[in-house]
């Protein structure tokens, strides 16, 4: 059985040890990170309850103010039962997340962003661009696209071959784009 001075000083209405603790934290917060973690982690059991209690209903005959005190209270006393020892262990993840177990290595974290040059960026994008509209486009399209279309592409493809060269863009976008906005040849694009 627990002694009546033990159990005073685990109560969770002692407010003298949160008191101790914030001192005690406040002075080296490194080593206190456990026992303020068992307490954020007692504090999230403790709200857990009470949203609880408050999905009950509240009405009937043992329904009053100080019920409701003393319920609170318990609730803060459960809370506090459930998170020693071992707990639930939020306040084991929250204590590994905090102190890291090896600082990382000075040559592995850059103290700059790497730069590139613009011709490799957009190379890089011309190329991943291409490539998607090469898997798009379907491999026999000659044989899949009507007359017209086989005339709209040999008429634009110079152009669109120059235009890439000047801008960058690869060519297979321009004529697409050119096939979207005209119709094919049907319309003229407007701006």
């Amino acid at each position: 059985m627990i002694s009546d001075s033990k159990l005073l000083a685990s109560a969770a209405w002692d407010v003298q040890s949160l008191n101790e603790l914030k001192a005690k934290a406040g002075e080296d917060p490194a080593a206190n990170i456990r026992p303020v973690a068992r307490q954020v982690e007692g504090m999230f059991v403790q709200m857990m309850l009470k949203s609880m209690r408050d999905a009950l209903p509240k009405d009937g005959l043992f329904s009053s103010e100080h019920t409701r005190l003393y319920t609170s209270m318990y609730d803060q006393q459960i809370a506090q039962q459930m998170t020693a020892g071992k707990g639930l262990g939020l306040a084991e993840m929250m204590v590994k997340q905090m102190t890291p177990e090896q600082p990382l290595p000075e040559e592995s974290t850059p103290a700059a962003p790497m730069k590139f040059p613009l011709e490799t960026v957009v190379r890089y994008q011309n190329q991943t661009l291409s490539q998607l509209v090469q898997k798009a486009v379907p491999r026999n399209y000659d044989d899949s696209l009507p007359g017209d279309s086989k005339a709209f592409l040999a008429q634009l493809s110079l152009p669109a071959q120059l235009a890439s060269q000047q801008s960058g863009v690869p060519h297979h976008l321009i004529l697409a784009q050119a096939a979207l906005e005209s119709g094919w040849g049907q319309r003229q694009i407007r701006r």
